[in-house]
């Protein structure tokens, strides 16, 4: 290191803000390029490990969606079918009889 540029590089707020954008060990040295390149791609990877995850945790939950909302169809379309035949039966009286393919309501 260049001795004109020691005296800025051991100042605190300089050692602390290489460190905290990785261009020092956990010593407080200088990486070197090769540990740089090493950290660098570390942080790749898990960047890339973190969306894989991500896309797969999306991909898992459509799927879950999917079944889900094809089990609420089918309750919902049973009790549309439950409440038709319901009110179907309080609309028709009992001393009904059916003609020629007409309903004639009993008159008063």
């Amino acid at each position: 290191m260049d001795k004109h540029l020691r005296n800025h590089f051991t100042k605190d707020r300089i050692k602390k803000h290489l460190h905290g954008t990785g261009l020092l060990n956990r010593s407080g040295r200088f990486l070197t390029e090769v540990e740089y390149q090493n950290r660098f791609r570390d942080i790749e990877t898990g960047r890339q490990n973190v969306l894989k995850y991500d896309e797969a945790l999306l991909e898992m939950l459509i799927v879950l969606g999917e079944e889900q909302y094809k089990l609420f169809c089918q309750e919902m379309e049973k009790i549309k079918k439950e409440l038709q035949c319901k009110y179907r039966q309080a609309e028709i009286p009992d001393n009904i009889e059916p003609s020629d393919g007409e309903h004639q309501w009993p008159k008063p």
